[in-house]
């Protein structure tokens, strides 16, 4: 008898989640705007802990920062030699995995994990991106987060710098 209210469940929200995607379609302008300002969140969450987290988060938002930038750099390298449009995923990925190494930003590095790989399958969707650049973008992600984990110690001295330029700042 179990077995089957699961079944009759897992029915109930194959047909709810069916409707709801013939309802809204998915290839509309506002879904595309959307992909486009996706990586403002990832940004926008990059100062929030920044502002509200002590001095040792400051670090982790720091390396985020690195991996973002050395995927946005690589993938514009990249883009210049090769068909290679992805460089929202690529730095979404890239922050997001970044996050996910460290047990303090393991809960909202897995969450904007789910967003960029949610707006990668997005991208292949609206035909934006074929599935080859996503799965590079995760290569690359996956590259720049291991170069900026493991070469931390000697970023250092740049995080005390600019930690320091923000408290002189602030």
């Amino acid at each position: 008898m179990r077995l089957f209210n699961k079944r009759e469940y897992f029915l109930k929200r194959s047909v709810i989640i069916m409707i709801l995607l013939n309802i809204i379609d998915l290839n509309s302008i506002n879904i595309s705007i959307s992909l486009n300002f996706l990586p403002l969140i990832f940004v926008a969450w990059l100062i929030y802990i920044w502002i509200k987290k002590d001095d040792e988060y400051m670090d982790i938002v720091l390396y985020s920062v690195y991996a973002g930038f050395l995927g946005f750099i690589i993938n514009m390298i990249l883009g210049y030699f090769l068909v290679f449009n992805s460089i929202n995923v690529s730095f979404m990925l890239s922050i997001a995995l970044m996050l996910t190494y460290f047990k303090e930003t393991r809960k909202s590095g897995l969450i904007l994990l789910i967003l960029g790989l949610t707006s990668g399958i997005l991208y292949i969707y609206l035909n934006y991106i074929n599935s080859r650049e996503i799965l590079l973008s995760i290569v690359l992600a996956f590259i720049t987060t291991i170069i900026i984990y493991y070469s931390r110690n000697y970023l250092i001295e740049l995080n005390q710098i600019l930690k320091a330029a923000y408290y002189v700042l602030k």
